[in-house]
């Protein structure tokens, strides 16, 4: 176990400001920033790539780990993760999703398998369906499991477990292209398929799935990543985000798109609190965009670095879970590959202290920070907005002026 701090990487620390410290809503309570830029978290290293990660009802996390299977860990003090067990798989363990006491992994060319995880010390195999191919990914909801195969032309299948010594499958859909990722919205799943853009699939008969809607890829590229809440999809296309409004699913409608520097590979999305947190590829970053609403996103972004690749990011009750690689990809030399594979559990700002009147991050309170704090508050931005009300007034210049005063720690 690794106590890290996560640097920001962007001058734009106001950004940060209006979500920083713990925040509360009903049972969840996540600190998500630091108020100087800096972000503290727990690293707990995994013997293989942590490729995605499930939590139960009781604080128990479920992460796969690639070659090394699936890792069951206490997360009931988030700050000491103990491994209560493991379940070795001889090809590659890619997601998994847990329903009660029973998890389910997607197990690559072993298929899907369904483990008892009652006792969570000694995990039990009680049933598998293999079909052809690899299964990479794995969504339950009410008594069925989707699963998608990244070989191509092989696409989504719907494998009722219900008994889950016995699933058997009840419906499947060939894609044109390789089913990547995939998001259960209600009776619709949306999924992308690389070269082939993404697609709407209406799921209310699991025995007969029906593609909707289709948005093909643009410029010939590649669709990877997708998120879908309230209402709308986010998409991540050739170095693209692409933003659909689903008021109705069956004709999505493109609202907004925000280009991304080239070289930018995003994993997994996930919205926080009125961020967009992203999952940057090699190099590895945990990126944020301040988003009022989704035509709405902050362009300046703030940047932390990783020791490795972020794959997943989930919120959990009481931290936010960033899963990451090595840097493990065919188009990085193997001597590169020194990244750390782990868990990121960020819960604290301990030993992160605050300077909020250091705009520009450098350390110093000089000309440099009045000026961009005085640029963001004639533009009415969050870095401005020093005493949290959303009303930019005479009260944040005079907070500006008592933290610019008070100097840095």
């Amino acid at each position: 176990m690794y106590k890290t701090i996560l640097r920001c990487c962007d001058r734009y620390t106001g950004i940060i400001r209006r979500v920083a410290g713990f925040v509360s809503i009903g049972m969840i309570t996540v600190v998500v920033y630091g108020g100087d830029g800096s972000l503290c978290s727990e690293l707990y290293i995994t013997p293989d790539d942590a490729l995605d990660i499930a939590l139960d009802d009781v604080g128990t996390a479920y992460v796969a780990c690639g070659g090394a299977g699936l890792q069951i860990l206490d997360l009931t003090d988030p700050e000491n993760p103990v491994l209560l067990g493991e379940y070795p798989t001889s090809n590659g363990t890619m997601s998994v999703d847990v329903v009660g006491a029973v998890a389910y992994i997607a197990d690559g060319h072993n298929g899907l398998r369904c483990l008892d995880v009652s006792d969570p010390t000694s995990p039990v195999l009680l049933g598998t369906y293999d079909p052809p191919g690899f299964v990479d990914g794995v969504v339950v909801r009410d008594g069925l499991a989707y699963i998608t195969d990244g070989f191509i032309d092989a696409g989504l299948r719907i494998v009722d477990v219900a008994d889950p010594t016995q699933p058997v499958l009840v419906g499947s859909l060939v894609t044109d292209g390789m089913a990547i990722s995939m998001e259960l919205d209600g009776s619709y799943l949306y999924l992308t398929e690389g070269s082939r853009g993404f697609k709407v699939i209406d799921v209310s008969d699991p025995t007969s799935p029906t593609v909707v809607a289709s948005r093909p890829n643009r410029g010939g590229g590649w669709t990877d990543s997708i998120l879908v809440q309230d209402g709308y999809a986010y998409v991540f296309e050739n170095h693209t985000l692409v933003i659909y409004d689903l008021a109705d699913p069956v004709n999505p409608v493109e609202v907004e798109l925000y280009e991304m520097p080239a070289g930018i590979y995003i994993n997994d999305f996930s919205i926080v609190f009125g961020t967009l947190w992203m999952a940057e590829g090699f190099p590895g970053k945990l990126v944020g965009y301040s988003m009022w609403t989704p035509t709405d996103i902050s362009e300046f972004p703030i940047e932390f670095e990783l020791s490795g690749i972020p794959i997943r990011i989930l919120l959990g009750e009481t931290a936010l879970y960033v899963t990451q690689s090595d840097f493990g990809f065919a188009d990085v030399p193997p001597d590169q590959w020194n990244g750390i594979p782990g868990l990121n559990i960020i819960t604290d700002f301990s030993g992160c202290p605050a300077c909020h009147a250091d705009l520009t991050l450098d350390g110093v309170l000089n000309f440099f920070d009045v000026s961009l704090f005085l640029s963001e508050f004639s533009w009415s931005q969050p870095a401005a907005d020093f005493t949290q009300d959303g009303v930019f007034d005479f009260f944040d210049i005079s907070a500006f002026l008592v933290a610019f005063t008070a100097g840095c720690p």
